[in-house]
């Protein structure tokens, strides 16, 4: 087997040809060909299981599971969404860490299938973590692409504002929204988002 350098680590021949898979899942999507895109991904994703050994969160799966979970929630399979979505998160958390923006916006997509499901106590245990990420990734400064990184931080306390409702019907904690304005206003540089 040819072995090739990638940016992160070192990968093969037929992982290669996996990529050139999800890039022709791609294609279908840009011609609206959904039902042909998500069977592309299934195909090659059942494929890159089986030669990692029945491995579902490993870090060369990344693309395809981040396609088929958005896939499959246009489809509304949100079962099959919520399984992408928390492979993709085992993925980013032990791939890129626990301060990243990759894993804010992977937990950010699992909480909302999870909300779509109205499994809100679900939804809102993994948008705290998403919002925690997001707090990590501001206190560290890592911040890759600010005007992204405010659209899905901004999703991410829309979502866990929306669950809160549904799920918390104790007395009005401030001390909640006193922590997603402070996130906000700092990346946001003091802006106010009104």
């Amino acid at each position: 087997m040819e072995l090739n350098c990638g940016e992160n680590g070192i990968i093969d021949g037929c992982q290669l040809l996996h990529s050139a898979y999800v890039l022709k899942a791609r294609s279908y999507l840009h011609s609206e060909k959904i039902r042909e895109a998500l069977e592309t991904l299934e195909s090659t994703f059942e494929a890159q299981v089986k030669q990692l050994d029945g491995e579902k969160a490993h870090p060369f799966l990344e693309q395809c599971l981040s396609m088929m979970g958005l896939l499959r929630k246009v489809t509304k399979n949100l079962v099959g969404a919520e399984e992408c979505y928390s492979n993709l998160v085992k993925i980013t958390e032990g791939y890129y860490g626990t301060s990243s923006e990759m894993l804010m916006t992977a937990l950010k997509n699992l909480g909302a299938v999870q909300a779509s499901q109205d499994k809100n106590a679900e939804a809102q245990e993994t948008l705290e973590r998403a919002l925690e990420t997001g707090k990590r990734v501001v206190d560290l400064n890592k911040i890759k692409a600010k005007a992204a990184f405010k659209q899905q931080i901004s999703e991410v306390i829309f979502l866990l504002q929306t669950v809160n409702e549904k799920v918390d019907v104790e007395e009005f904690n401030s001390s909640k929204y006193e922590v997603q304005e402070s996130i906000l206003r700092r990346v946001h540089g003091g802006e106010t988002t009104s």
